[in-house]
């Protein structure tokens, strides 16, 4: 409660571990709590939406000369790559309260850093832990030069397996709304 010009305002704060904030005007009546929600589900929407332009991109690859599509898949894998990463950092904010993780810093967090507190926590069937698992590999294999070859089919199997997490995340959001 703050009291200015004689006039008491009653003020609401959340914090979340993602540096981030959506003016949602009082009228519509939203708690600040469903509106941290609403961040969350809209950053999982957006990993959606880039994922899918990512996987795009790949449409004309096997027109391309060897070293033009080794340079595509690249690409398109580190892309791919930074969005496992940030959708991964929406999941451990979406049930940080729930697991109370102790991360200071989630911009010093990298993709390998975000698989253990997930499987520790929320993916603990051997399906989920396995997927988890692939997404860096796969990701820093292609993204990275590893030596190993290049080939789209591991392109495909990456996009779903982050797929399956957007996909999980938003049925979530549905269910809790």
């Amino acid at each position: 409660v703050r009291e200015r010009s004689g006039v008491s305002q009653y003020w609401r704060f959340m914090t979340t571990p993602i540096s981030s904030f959506w003016i949602i005007p009082k009228r519509i009546n939203i708690h600040p709590q469903d509106s941290e929600k609403l961040l969350y589900m809209f950053g999982v929407e957006k990993c959606e939406k880039e994922l899918k332009v990512a996987l795009d991109k790949t449409r004309r690859v096997h027109k391309l000369g060897k070293e033009e599509q080794r340079k595509e898949i690249k690409t398109v894998a580190h892309d791919m790559r930074t969005i496992a990463e940030s959708l991964f950092k929406l999941i451990l904010c979406f049930h940080q309260e729930k697991y109370q993780y102790k991360i200071s810093n989630y911009d010093d967090l990298t993709l390998g850093h975000l698989t253990s507190p997930l499987k520790k926590t929320i993916y603990k069937n051997d399906i989920e832990q396995s997927l988890i698992d692939e997404i860096p590999r796969l990701a820093n294999d292609m993204s990275h030069d590893s030596g190993n070859p290049i080939d789209v089919k591991n392109l495909d199997t990456l996009f779903k397996g982050i797929l399956i997490y957007i996909d999980a995340m938003l049925a979530l959001g549905e269910v809790d709304a």
